[in-house]
């Protein structure tokens, strides 16, 4: 099954089209504790590829993240986290890479740590945002990691972005995906080829790296 990450990376090195959301503001980690809320919607990402997508959960000592992730997109499952985790990508905190990661975010240190980049953080902004929608967020979050039938993988309508929309709005929906249909697959169906789901984009992408 391919992932998000690798459509999204093919995607961008192909047409050097950013996927970061449109009312996404980049957070300094120094100040995560300060404009990070439970609810919030956050990001994180280089720019040459997908951006990873989460709900804040509990503005703890850790900030409690809970996402879609897995170590492949077979066993992505509804997953929780904290802030240094997401960030790193690495779920598992007995890494060396992750240890090294997590030194630099606790002594306030942005960008390069021993080698290991640190990837940037964002907080997604939403026009109507209260404290009701908020709480709503983070319970539709706990809900879904909790439930005893877990959301299974889609690249289309099933990722970590359309899941973290689904907790803030109750649609499932991946601006991500939406600017690869806009840029990508419609122009190839505009061309005749009708494709779906994920082999859409996967041959997509496959011909214009081609």
């Amino acid at each position: 099954m391919a992932s998000l990450g690798a459509v999204a990376t093919l995607f961008v090195e192909a047409t050097d089209t950013s996927l970061r959301s449109r009312n996404a503001e980049e957070v300094r980690l120094l100040n995560a504790r300060t404009q990070l809320y439970n609810g919030a919607h956050i990001a994180t990402g280089t720019g040459r590829g997908p951006y990873h997508h989460g709900i804040v959960t509990n503005m703890n000592e850790n900030i409690t993240i809970i996402h879609f992730f897995g170590p492949d997109k077979r066993h992505a499952s509804i997953r929780e986290c904290n802030l240094e985790q997401f960030l790193a990508g690495n779920d598992d905190s007995s890494s060396k890479t992750f240890r090294r990661r997590q030194l630099g975010f606790l002594a306030g240190v942005e960008g390069d740590v021993r080698g290991v980049n640190l990837r940037p953080l964002y907080l997604i902004h939403y026009e109507y945002d209260n404290e009701t929608a908020r709480q709503a967020t983070v319970t539709r979050a706990i809900d879904n990691l909790e439930q005893e039938n877990p959301i299974t993988y889609d690249l289309v309508s099933h990722n970590c972005e359309s899941f973290a929309t689904y907790c803030r709005t109750l649609q499932w929906e991946s601006e991500q995906v939406n600017i690869m249909i806009r840029d990508a697959i419609a122009p190839t169906v505009t061309a005749g080829v009708i494709l779906t789901g994920s082999v859409a984009f996967i041959s997509v992408m496959l011909a214009r790296r081609s």
